[in-house]
């Protein structure tokens, strides 16, 4: 270990102190191991716990890149169809089977976004903002293709108010209606959950539940309607949000784009910041008793 004082006397790597001049400390150079010990914990804090991997999932993966022949208005753009739904507003289920998700990492991770993109024949670009829009998330026991339409019976116990809080809240969409040269439209019709939702495909399905209680327009929405494609719905029409039941359910369904993000769990990396000042506590005590 090397030392600098002002009234110090060098002895080889060692240096001796007089009583009065052994606190008299200018420089302090650690010792090598303490060094070693936070130069590493720094990099696997940077590099392996703190980094966010998103991966982007598209459901039903067989649409991620083929255009759709459907189309749909549901829950997104009810002001285009005010005559199936004068009353403008809808609770809208779809169901995503976990079969989707096979790229999701063992054990879940969090989705932070959902995206969608415009039907290539029939949507359009747009901007605007819809009045009053709640989205959840759960893991669900409702099969694909299997919803009930009682509400509450697809529900699962995580239930997560990802957007629009439980009155709802105004949510901001557009889309430039754009997409490669004999390519489905991209993904650019963007919600940012304001509570990201942890799933893990392992433990059931992926339930997304809207209520849109002000109607809007948008654009018709790209949608897949093939039995066991991985996507189902259930839906009011005349009955309105505040519905209990569903007026109608088929295997349609939103092609639907989800931001999944690695999120480390505290317990694997905050443990090390006081073991580095444990550590280096018990290292300056010991180097100050060789003095």
């Amino acid at each position: 270990m090397r030392v600098w004082t002002r009234n110090g006397r060098f002895s080889g790597n060692r240096v001796s102190f007089t009583r009065e001049n052994r606190a008299d400390f200018t420089h302090y150079s650690p010792p090598l191991s303490l060094i070693t010990i936070a130069v590493a914990c720094l990099y696997l804090l940077n590099n392996q716990y703190l980094r966010a991997d998103n991966t982007f999932i598209v459901a039903p993966n067989s649409a991620a890149s083929t255009d759709s022949l459907y189309f749909n208005a549901f829950p997104f753009d009810l002001g285009a169809d005010t005559f199936e739904d004068p009353g403008q507003t809808e609770r809208y289920q779809q169901v995503y089977a976990s079969s989707q998700f096979s790229n999701v990492d063992p054990g879940g991770e969090w989705i932070t976004a959902l995206s969608f993109r415009p039907n290539p024949s029939f949507g359009a670009a747009f901007s605007g903002t819809l009045p009053d829009i709640r989205i959840d998330l759960s893991t669900t026991r409702a099969a694909d293709d299997g919803l009930s339409t009682t509400f509450a019976n697809n529900v699962g116990s995580n239930d997560t108010i990802v957007y629009g809080g439980t009155n709802g809240a105004a949510l901001p969409l557009s889309s430039s209606a754009t997409g490669p040269s004999g390519g489905p439209d991209n993904f650019d019709i963007v919600i940012q959950l304001s509570t990201p939702f942890f799933y893990n495909p392992a433990n059931g399905n992926l339930l997304m539940d809207v209520s849109n209680y002000g109607g809007g327009l948008t654009t018709y929405f790209d949608a897949v309607d093939v039995a066991g494609d991985g996507v189902s719905r259930a839906y009011t029409v005349a009955s309105g949000v505040n519905s209990s039941t569903a007026d109608a359910s088929d295997t349609l369904g939103l092609v639907t784009g989800f931001t999944f993000t690695e999120v480390p769990e505290p317990a694997a990396w905050v443990w090390l910041l006081p073991a580095i000042a444990a550590f280096g506590c018990w290292q300056r005590v010991r180097d100050t008793r060789k003095l």
